[in-house]
């Protein structure tokens, strides 16, 4: 199947960059203290120590990384869609046609972040809107046929996978990992980081901040 380009270009190296920060934070030393700094706290010996330490959890959250990178990676190649442009493309294949503020609702994006990603479908042939003069914000979407196509031939999303066997784990099981993931984003000072429940590389999708009118990245 032609690969349609609709995503933007990411580059590897701030992919890898960017991963490599966010192992680093999972590494920081006491209270305060980041990687940036923590050679100028701590001792060589103890800075190596307290690596080789902790290897498994480093190296949990890292395949946790990757997968996601190389998952999301596998799709753009296959369809030439992100993950949340191929999400929304489902939702409208399962609901048809939906406004903009009802897609949000459904798959839980932003509102700006859904008419950025329908206005690339529509230019991909992917949706279909009725041309107005109102506000285009407010425009039903509707899959085209070529949209539909796409949808058939594509890989599985990673989240449907996960998910899948997450839901036949014990409910003991599924609240103690949700606790665990939950600890481990309060560890990395992430637990405020405004997040989606959608699995893919952090540059995929970009949330505006409230009040800044800044186009977000779809």
């Amino acid at each position: 199947m032609q690969r349609l380009e609709l995503h933007s270009a990411h580059n590897d190296e701030s992919a890898s960059a960017l991963t490599e920060s966010i192992v680093g934070e999972a590494i920081a030393g006491p209270a305060g203290v980041r990687a940036t700094g923590v050679l100028e706290s701590w001792g060589s010996s103890d800075w190596v120590s307290a690596v080789k330490d902790h290897d498994d959890i480093l190296i949990a959250v890292r395949r946790i990384i990757r997968a996601v990178h190389l998952r999301s990676k596998k799709l753009e190649k296959d369809t030439g869609l992100t993950a949340p442009q191929f999400i929304v493309l489902q939702a409208l294949a399962r609901h048809g046609a939906m406004k903009p503020s009802a897609l949000s609702r459904e798959i839980s994006l932003s509102q700006p972040t859904v008419t950025a990603i329908l206005d690339r479908l529509k230019r991909a042939g992917l949706i279909e809107r009725t041309e107005s003069t109102s506000d285009r914000r407010t425009l039903p979407a509707q899959i085209t046929t070529r949209g539909l196509a796409v949808i058939e031939t594509s890989p599985e999303l990673l989240q449907v996978g996960f998910l899948k066997a997450f839901r036949e784990l014990p409910d003991w099981e599924q609240h103690m990992l949700i606790g665990s993931l939950q600890r481990v984003a309060e560890l990395m000072d992430a637990s405020d980081v405004d997040a989606s429940p959608i699995l893919t590389a952090g540059a995929e999708m970009v949330k505006p901040a409230a009040g800044t009118g800044e186009t977000p990245k779809a």
